[in-house]
């Protein structure tokens, strides 16, 4: 049973100094063009604090904690250098799909309805986008979808919240240039944990390619119409980019992607290309996921 209160890990508390093991090292300088980490005296390389990973008590991790359940034993999962997992993408390219609640609900579906309709069309990585879900909703959302992705081999990233992805069922997180820094992230959820890192720049991209996520999200791409312009388009230069400095890390595409498009981005160097309007096109999810899925494989 869940805990009644779940933890909300805020930007904040991400600021208050940490104890540190004795074998805890200094982090790699922040970019001089980005200032996402600088004043984190915990900033530090891939090495966690706690490398079996913290628990709440009372709720053991279903998923991808060590001594649990091996990294390496689920499909599209491997552990790198330190123990940290990475992705493997790449064979054929993949489809990220992003449930968002407010997208899914001004379409007319459930949150996890429309999960349940990607999975079905052959997507096997789910994120789900909930920013304005109180934490027992969003909480259920999770360990529904969670669910039925694990009966087909899938697997479920939460945004933003470290707190949920900790106490869920969900495989981990991915964060933004705002969010929880990495390193504390880390810290939360453990080596095992997946962690991605949205990116909008070239420094963005250089920084986060010294800390230990497990992919890197590049965009917006093109220009989209699902969320707010908060960030320049990128175009496929940030993607090719990020793909020749990224070494065996994956590179997720995102923003204003479509079926169309879709070759073309994975052609600039995208290991993943994440949708969230275009899996709607045409009033049936799971035909369009299908098609998604059918085209990155031909690409």
């Amino acid at each position: 049973m869940h805990r009644a209160a779940v933890l909300r890990l805020t930007g904040c508390e991400g600021h208050h100094a940490r104890a540190r093991s004795a074998r805890s090292h200094r982090a790699h300088a922040a970019h001089p063009r980005d200032d996402r980490n600088r004043g984190h005296s915990h900033h530090r390389p891939a090495t966690s604090s706690y490398p079996q990973g913290p628990r709440l008590r009372g709720r053991p991790r279903e998923h991808g904690v060590p001594g649990a359940v091996s990294a390496t034993a689920r499909p599209g999962r491997d552990t790198g250098r330190d123990g940290l997992t990475v992705l493997d993408l790449s064979a054929p390219p993949s489809l990220y799909a992003i449930v968002d609640a407010d997208v899914a609900r001004s379409a007319g579906y459930g949150v996890v309805e429309l999960a349940e309709r990607y999975l079905a069309g052959g997507a096997r990585w789910l994120q789900l986008r909930a920013k304005r879900a109180g934490s027992q909703e969003l909480l259920e959302w999770v360990d529904a979808i969670q669910s039925h992705a694990a009966a087909k081999g899938g697997h479920v990233i939460v945004n933003d919240r470290s707190d949920l992805s900790l106490v869920s069922g969900a495989d981990g997180v991915h964060v933004g240039q705002d969010d929880l820094p990495v390193t504390a992230v880390r810290d939360v959820l453990g080596p095992a944990a997946i962690v991605g890192l949205s990116t909008h720049t070239r420094a963005q991209v250089d920084l986060a390619l010294q800390l230990s996520v497990s992919y890197v999200a590049v965009g917006p791409v093109f220009a989209t119409q699902t969320k707010a312009a908060a960030h320049d388009v990128v175009g496929l230069d940030l993607v090719r980019y990020a793909a020749q400095h990224a070494g065996a890390r994956p590179i997720v595409a995102i923003g204003g992607i479509t079926l169309q498009r879709a070759p073309e981005v994975v052609a600039a160097g995208a290991s993943a290309v994440a949708v969230i309007g275009d899996l709607l096109v045409g009033g049936d999810p799971e035909t369009r996921t299908r098609a998604f899925v059918e085209r990155l494989r031909a690409s």
